[in-house]
Protein backbone atom coordinates (compact mmCIF):
# COMPACT_ATOMS: atom_id res chain seq x y z
CA UNK A 1 0.00 0.00 0.00
CA UNK A 2 1.12 3.51 -0.75
CA UNK A 3 1.09 5.92 2.19
CA UNK A 4 -0.89 9.06 1.35
CA UNK A 5 1.80 11.27 2.89
CA UNK A 6 4.11 10.22 0.04
CA UNK A 7 1.64 10.65 -2.85
CA UNK A 8 1.93 13.89 -4.82
CA UNK A 9 -0.97 15.40 -6.82
CA UNK A 10 0.02 18.32 -9.04
CA UNK A 11 3.17 18.84 -6.93
CA UNK A 12 1.15 18.93 -3.68
CA UNK A 13 1.18 16.20 -1.05
CA UNK A 14 -2.11 14.30 -1.02
CA UNK A 15 -2.24 14.60 2.77
CA UNK A 16 -2.20 18.42 2.48
CA UNK A 17 -5.01 18.30 -0.10
CA UNK A 18 -7.11 16.09 2.17
CA UNK A 19 -6.40 18.31 5.20
CA UNK A 20 -7.60 21.37 3.23
CA UNK A 21 -10.67 19.41 2.12
CA UNK A 22 -11.48 18.53 5.72
CA UNK A 23 -11.39 22.25 6.56
CA UNK A 24 -13.60 22.95 3.51
CA UNK A 25 -16.19 20.53 4.90
CA UNK A 26 -16.19 22.70 8.05
CA UNK A 27 -16.65 25.91 6.08
CA UNK A 28 -13.00 26.83 5.48
CA UNK A 29 -10.22 25.54 3.24
CA UNK A 30 -10.36 24.20 -0.30
CA UNK A 31 -12.44 21.38 -1.79
CA UNK A 32 -10.37 18.43 -3.03
CA UNK A 33 -10.35 17.84 -6.77
CA UNK A 34 -8.63 14.54 -7.40
CA UNK A 35 -9.99 13.96 -10.87
CA UNK A 36 -7.66 11.76 -12.93
CA UNK A 37 -5.36 11.30 -9.91
CA UNK A 38 -3.13 8.23 -9.75
CA UNK A 39 -4.17 6.70 -6.44
CA UNK A 40 -3.25 3.10 -7.26
CA UNK A 41 -2.71 1.06 -4.11
CA UNK A 42 -3.18 4.15 -1.93
CA UNK A 43 -4.10 3.53 1.69
CA UNK A 44 -7.20 5.69 2.03
CA UNK A 45 -8.75 3.58 4.77
CA UNK A 46 -11.04 5.51 7.12
CA UNK A 47 -10.45 8.71 5.12
CA UNK A 48 -13.18 11.35 4.84
CA UNK A 49 -13.66 11.77 1.09
CA UNK A 50 -17.13 13.30 1.24
CA UNK A 51 -17.91 15.30 -1.90
CA UNK A 52 -14.41 14.78 -3.37
CA UNK A 53 -14.17 14.84 -7.15
CA UNK A 54 -12.56 11.50 -8.04
CA UNK A 55 -13.78 11.41 -11.63
CA UNK A 56 -11.36 9.49 -13.80
CA UNK A 57 -9.15 8.65 -10.80
CA UNK A 58 -7.19 5.42 -10.80
CA UNK A 59 -8.03 3.71 -7.50
CA UNK A 60 -6.91 0.24 -8.58
CA UNK A 61 -6.20 -1.92 -5.51
CA UNK A 62 -6.64 1.10 -3.22
CA UNK A 63 -7.61 0.48 0.38
CA UNK A 64 -10.87 2.38 0.85
CA UNK A 65 -12.10 0.29 3.78
CA UNK A 66 -14.10 2.44 6.15
CA UNK A 67 -13.71 5.52 3.92
CA UNK A 68 -16.57 7.99 3.59
CA UNK A 69 -17.34 8.62 -0.11
CA UNK A 70 -20.71 10.26 0.56
CA UNK A 71 -21.63 12.32 -2.52
CA UNK A 72 -18.18 11.78 -4.10
CA UNK A 73 -17.90 11.87 -7.90
CA UNK A 74 -16.71 8.46 -9.11
CA UNK A 75 -17.62 8.88 -12.80
CA UNK A 76 -14.99 7.18 -15.01
CA UNK A 77 -13.03 6.09 -11.90
CA UNK A 78 -11.25 2.74 -11.80
CA UNK A 79 -11.82 0.86 -8.53
CA UNK A 80 -10.68 -2.55 -9.82
CA UNK A 81 -9.50 -4.64 -6.90
CA UNK A 82 -10.15 -1.85 -4.38
CA UNK A 83 -11.09 -2.79 -0.82
CA UNK A 84 -14.53 -1.27 -0.22
CA UNK A 85 -15.22 -3.07 3.07
CA UNK A 86 -17.36 -0.75 5.17
CA UNK A 87 -16.99 2.11 2.67
CA UNK A 88 -19.85 4.63 2.78
CA UNK A 89 -21.06 5.17 -0.81
CA UNK A 90 -24.47 6.77 -0.17
CA UNK A 91 -25.09 9.44 -2.76
CA UNK A 92 -21.80 8.83 -4.57
CA UNK A 93 -22.11 9.43 -8.30
CA UNK A 94 -20.92 6.91 -10.88
CA UNK A 95 -21.47 6.26 -14.58
CA UNK A 96 -21.30 3.36 -17.02
CA UNK A 97 -17.53 3.86 -17.33
CA UNK A 98 -16.87 3.47 -13.61
CA UNK A 99 -15.00 0.21 -12.98
CA UNK A 100 -15.89 -1.35 -9.65
CA UNK A 101 -13.83 -3.68 -7.46
CA UNK A 102 -15.25 -6.78 -9.15
CA UNK A 103 -18.10 -7.89 -11.40
CA UNK A 104 -20.30 -8.80 -8.44
CA UNK A 105 -20.30 -5.44 -6.67
CA UNK A 106 -23.65 -3.60 -6.88
CA UNK A 107 -23.09 0.15 -6.41
CA UNK A 108 -26.83 0.86 -6.39
CA UNK A 109 -27.32 -1.52 -3.48
CA UNK A 110 -24.47 0.29 -1.71
CA UNK A 111 -26.39 3.58 -2.10
CA UNK A 112 -24.51 5.14 -5.03
CA UNK A 113 -26.38 6.88 -7.85
CA UNK A 114 -25.87 6.38 -11.56
CA UNK A 115 -25.32 9.61 -13.48
CA UNK A 116 -27.83 9.97 -16.28
CA UNK A 117 -26.88 12.03 -19.33
CA UNK A 118 -29.07 15.10 -19.60
CA UNK A 119 -29.67 15.48 -15.85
Amino acid sequence: MRNISKIMINKKPLQDILDAHSKWLSGHGERAHLNHADLREADLSNTDLREVNLSGANLTRANLSGANLYHANLCHANLTGADLTGTRLQGALFDEDTKWQDDYFDPLRAGAHMWQKGY
